[in-house]
């Protein structure tokens, strides 16, 4: 038999500064003004998952605002749609509905590579980033530190993060 995994959860709390609460929520703002505009875009041209997620690279060309989030964000908004469609058509639960201002309260990086865990703190990349090089020509690794309060230690390697507001 083949070995298995246990993944773990941890759920640590975030010591945002005022400005750093600002450009997380103007990113949870973004994630729900996305997620509005694809349920309306399903519900009018009765688009899919993979033609929604294509779409996602023209929109974000389009959009000064989606440039600011991570990729891996707004694809984890795709798919948070279609598990609603999903739960929807499994008889699970109701039809998705818009999302007003205050119901959306969380994104995901769904993966390694849009944030790193240092120490105490957490680094969420692209939020509140204007992108650009470092001293050294190459691409800087700029965005949002954030100290973090670990009650506990963590073991392992993170393999997702969800912010919450």
């Amino acid at each position: 038999m083949g070995t298995r995994i246990l993944w773990t959860t941890y759920k640590y709390r975030l010591y945002p500064t005022k400005q750093q609460e600002y450009l997380m929520s103007s990113t949870i703002e973004t994630c729900r003004r996305l997620y509005n505009d694809l349920l309306a875009e399903r519900k009018e041209n009765h688009t899919n998952y993979y033609e929604q997620k294509r779409s996602l690279t023209g929109k974000r060309q389009r959009n000064g605002y989606l440039k600011s989030v991570h990729s891996q964000v707004l694809q984890d908004i795709v798919l948070r749609l279609d598990k609603a469609y999903q739960a929807y058509y499994a008889r699970l639960n109701r039809k998705p509905t818009f999302n007003r201002r205050g119901r959306y309260n969380s994104f995901t990086y769904p993966q390694l590579g849009g944030f790193k865990v240092v120490g105490q703190c957490l680094k969420l990349s692209m939020i509140g980033e204007q992108g650009g090089q470092g001293a050294d020509g190459q691409a800087s690794w700029k965005g949002l530190w954030a100290v973090l309060h670990q009650s506990r230690s963590r073991r392992g390697w993170a393999r997702g993060v969800r912010e919450m507001h």
